[in-house]
């Protein structure tokens, strides 16, 4: 895999003012924290801080995508695995919704053979894709986080806004 194509993906990515690049550099005696990623970019969306680890496999890329910090309490997980659920039935893409103990991410992967034939299919499933995932999903994902809403009426926001393409904030109140 050649790493300088994923570099200039993620790079171009990196231009969008809602994603930054972390580089760590020592900063006066400030040590910088070292990732077990290839690249690892911070998402600022208006209501969910998102995180993606990008790792470059020898034919493949894969990035994980999580909000930060947490928002999964042991007593919301199952609620969080129907919404996950619920989702990757809703749209099949390169990715899908994962709960592991208090996260719930959004894993993609894509074969190398897609990075070098059709860089910008792929530069959008790595790194567009779940991010247009989340914000789609910002109301039910608080809902549940603060123990506001019930994992049905999280699965039916879904369901509503892929069936119609929109949702009526006041049906959700």
């Amino acid at each position: 895999m050649d790493i300088s194509l994923v570099d200039a993906l993620v790079r171009k990515q990196c231009q969008n003012k809602l994603y930054r690049l972390y580089e760590p550099k020592p900063v006066g005696n400030i040590i910088p924290f070292k990732t077990r990623d290839t690249y690892h970019v911070f998402i600022d969306l208006p209501r969910l801080s998102l995180q993606l680890a990008v790792f470059v496999r020898d034919n493949s890329v894969m990035s994980s995508l999580f909000v930060s910090p947490q928002i999964i309490r042991p007593e919301t997980r199952d609620a969080f695995v129907h919404l996950a659920n619920a989702a990757n039935c809703a749209e099949v893409t390169f990715g899908q919704f994962v709960v592991d103990d208090n996260d719930l991410t959004y894993l993609t992967w894509v074969p190398d053979w897609m990075i070098e034939e059709h860089p910008e299919e792929a530069r959008q499933a790595l790194f567009s894709d779940g991010v247009r995932r989340y914000e789609q999903m910002q109301e039910p994902l608080l809902g549940l986080a603060v123990g506001l809403w019930s994992a049905e009426k999280a699965v039916r926001y879904i369901e509503t806004l892929y069936d119609q393409g929109y949702v009526r904030d006041d049906e959700f109140e």
